[in-house]
């Protein structure tokens, strides 16, 4: 307590008045008070937390009307943080520092930043560090194979190869092209759902190509939307 006694306290980090720190009058710069009970016993002593100095000791007789003599006042105040590669939802982020500031000088706590990551764009999703997207397929390519180029979540061009007779379904796994796994490890994978479409507005000559397709593998064609129906069936 004798530090407290024998030096000021510039209670207003702005510049504001220099008061001094008095010890407190209730408790004598204990912190505590005592309350004393007689009982059949003999006396019991108990001891609680100051209710004028909330147990510092100390008391400040004219304190500062911005900090209210604690030596701190609130303002705002941006900060850059760097995101590591891979954090998801509900990550959280410690900043060493840069918490809430001790009373009278002590020093600052800690930040606790918690990380909201927002949505992956249409036909994106993560499940852990894998990746997965849905890929359109044309019915011609999944029957007759192909290959399909499509951009990665980086500004990446990758090309598949579609096997011919793909279903609709069917995953295909590239490695080390997921999420980067946090404090090292390499990276999930890219998981790629294979999304069989079907024409849905045929022309004339279409329809009429589809029809002879029918006829040729001995498929009967129910009414005009019956070979459509057909090939909806025949790639779920």
């Amino acid at each position: 307590m004798s530090k407290w006694r024998s030096k000021p306290f510039l209670d207003h980090p702005a510049g504001g008045a220099l008061t001094l720190v008095q010890a407190c009058h209730t408790c004598g710069g204990r912190g505590e008070v005592q309350n004393v009970r007689r009982t059949i016993l003999g006396q019991i002593v108990t001891a609680h937390k100051c209710p004028s100095c909330h147990g510092q000791g100390v008391v400040i007789p004219t304190p500062c009307v911005d900090c209210r003599g604690d030596g701190r006042a609130a303002k705002m105040q941006s900060i850059s943080l760097r995101i590591p590669s891979g954090v998801d939802d509900g990550s959280q982020l410690r900043v060493g520092g840069r918490g809430d500031l001790g009373v009278r000088g002590a020093p600052a706590g800690d930040l606790y930043v918690r990380l909201r990551v927002s949505a992956p764009p249409a036909g994106w999703s993560r499940n852990g560090f894998d990746l997965h997207f849905d890929m359109a397929v044309p019915m011609t390519t999944a029957a007759l194979g192909g290959s399909i180029s499509f951009a990665t979540l980086e500004d990446e061009e990758l090309e598949i190869d579609i096997p011919a007779g793909t279903v609709y379904g069917e995953t295909r796994h590239i490695g080390k092209r997921g999420v980067p796994r946090l404090q090292g490890g390499g990276r999930g994978d890219l998981v790629v759902n294979m999304v069989v479409e079907t024409p849905k507005a045929l022309d004339a000559e279409q329809e009429e190509l589809l029809r002879q397709l029918a006829t040729m593998r001995g498929e009967s064609i129910d009414g005009p939307a019956g070979v459509v129906n057909r090939i909806k069936r025949a790639f779920r």
